[in-house]
């Protein structure tokens, strides 16, 4: 017999703490990189764009997580919108989707979770997907996600004309999340970047991301250069006949900065470890002609995948 689901006990029992308010939008671009590989588009060729939506209501005051560039404070986020072209929701993936705890892309790294941590920061989610059937046929799926109906009002049409694109609207940021997420794009942007940055230095690197906040874009290529002292260095070892590959690349040091060692799996980073103190007078931010900055290396394996 087939064992059932219960959403409401499974968003019980995932955590997501408020330190890591924003976590269910970097899943959400995750998602999205994710999709524009399925997709196998041309190098250069994805796009991915994290909409910042603010209470347009709230009054503004002078101060900012940002003061140093003198910035007003700005408008408190109730929402996301993350676009990409990637591969949309056709069958299969809105299978997987309809799957808790689903393997489908476990190959990628994939837990099967992220849309959880979406109906823990979110009251709602709606998504719009155009996607393809074939080469020439073209579907556009829309439903929404909340916690009291799980998946509803799914609903596919087709569609004569158009280009493959999904958007993921997060809607109604809870208060307890808003109230410690970070508020502007500048620094919302910083934080993707550290979150995906597996992405940027792996083989094949990583889709044009953007954050849009009115009418300011950032993008985290522009990030990635300000925050990368060097280029990264490739080395290989083998340790008790398993072969590992170390990806060395020298950062900007800032306030949250440390030294650390990231184990990745599955084209995914898995766990992170400080390394501050552990090497004999490794304990502040190093330096060299280009000035401070902070070491940090990406370990894979087939070892770590299995």
């Amino acid at each position: 017999m087939s064992m059932e689901t219960n959403l409401h006990g499974r968003l019980r029992n995932t955590a997501l703490p408020v330190n890591v308010a924003l976590l269910p939008v970097f899943e959400a671009v995750v998602n999205s990189i994710h999709a524009i590989e399925d997709a196998r588009l041309r190098s250069g060729k994805g796009r991915v764009t994290v909409e910042i939506i603010r209470d347009q209501q709230e009054s503004l005051d002078l101060h900012s997580d940002d003061e140093s560039e003198g910035f007003e404070r700005p408008r408190d986020i109730v929402g996301f919108k993350i676009r990409d072209n990637g591969i949309g929701f056709n069958e299969e993936n809105m299978t997987s989707f309809l799957t808790l705890d689903s393997e489908y892309k476990a190959s990628k790294g994939g837990r099967g979770i992220g849309r959880l941590l979406w109906l823990k920061a979110f009251k709602r989610v709606s998504v719009e997907s155009v996607f393809a059937v074939g080469k020439k046929e073209l579907f556009v799926r829309t439903f929404h996600f909340n916690r009291s109906e799980g998946v509803c009002k799914n609903t596919v049409k087709k569609k004569s004309s158009g280009r493959i694109s999904t958007t993921v609207h997060l809607e109604g940021f809870e208060q307890k999340y808003r109230d410690y997420a970070r508020k502007s794009a500048k620094t919302i942007a910083s934080n993707l970047l550290e979150h995906c940055l597996w992405n940027f230095i792996k083989d094949g690197g990583a889709p044009k991301i953007s954050i849009k906040d009115g009418g300011k874009t950032v993008g985290l290529f522009s990030v990635y250069d300000k925050l990368m002292v060097s280029s990264a260095t490739t080395d290989k070892i083998e340790i008790k006949g398993t072969n590992f590959e170390l990806i060395h690349i020298r950062l900007r040091a800032h306030t949250n900065s440390y030294h650390k060692v990231a184990f990745c799996a599955a084209n995914r980073v898995v766990k992170e470890e400080s390394i501050r103190g552990k090497v004999a007078g490794l304990f502040g931010n190093l330096g060299d002609s280009n000035g401070q900055f902070i070491y940090a290396c990406y370990v894979s394996s087939k070892l770590l995948d299995d």
